[in-house]
């Protein structure tokens, strides 16, 4: 599970930080995201973000990270709107996220309260637990947080 969590840690790390990415300085909607429901927003339970990859002007990269508590595990779901977990189930207890805005302050539901354009730092903090057959003798949680910052923000 540790290195589940690391590896998701890694993907979740190299999106956030090209969220924002305007090559060309003409895609409208790089950045951060509010796409209406809860598991494609930013917030403290998921994060939506845009970029610009090939520099033509438009967003190809479009994803959402967000946790499924019913079945314990971190999804993403890219611009398809097709969602595929990037863990396994029932190994991921908690995940959240909170940012740090251009004036410092932390806010846990950015969208809401209209700052994602502020945001300049994100906390990223995923914890799970061994499944299955070694899960009696390792019954520890395991957490891994990480401070990411967006570099085109």
């Amino acid at each position: 599970v540790q290195q589940d969590i690391r590896a998701a840690m890694d993907i979740m790390s190299t999106d956030i930080m090209m969220a924002g990415l305007d090559p060309s300085g003409s895609a409208p909607d790089e950045g951060f995201a509010d796409n209406g429901s809860d598991n494609d927003d930013t917030d403290s339970n998921s994060i939506a973000l845009r970029y610009d990859y090939d520099g033509d002007g438009a967003c190809e990269v479009d994803r959402c990270y967000y946790y499924d508590s019913a079945n314990q595990r971190l999804m993403i779901r890219d611009g398809t709107a097709y969602n595929q977990p990037l863990t396994a189930d029932d190994t991921i207890s908690m995940v959240t996220f909170s940012y740090t805005l251009a004036d410092e302050s932390i806010d846990t539901d950015p969208d809401t309260n209209g700052n994602l354009a502020a945001i300049r730092l994100v906390t990223v903090q995923i914890c799970g637990k061994i499944t299955g057959t070694y899960a009696a003798d390792h019954p520890n949680t395991y957490c891994f947080s990480r401070n990411i910052k967006p570099r085109n923000l």
